[in-house]
């Protein structure tokens, strides 16, 4: 769910969706770990996304099989914009 929906505040409903599609599409190409468990500033994984801090490197973390970047520039900037916390 989208932060909104998690904070119990007003929220739009397409835009709460795009969020959760991003999560989704994670999910997809990432297998079957995702992003974070919850989109709160609980947990420390959507921190790392908020913040920019090692959540790429984390997640290719868990693809060692690949020696280069296991995500495309292409693919982070959709899923950084799908899920971005700012729904605007």
């Amino acid at each position: 769910m989208c932060p909104e929906i998690l904070e119990n505040i007003d929220y739009y409903g397409e835009k709460a969706d795009i969020f959760s599609l991003g999560v989704i599409l994670f999910c997809m190409v990432n297998g079957p770990i995702p992003p974070w468990r919850e989109a709160s500033n609980d947990d420390k994984y959507f921190r790392m996304f908020m913040n920019k801090e090692k959540f790429w490197k984390f997640h290719n973390s868990n693809h060692e099989e690949t020696e280069n970047d296991f995500y495309s520039a292409e693919f982070k900037d959709l899923f950084e914009n799908m899920c971005n916390p700012n729904p605007d």
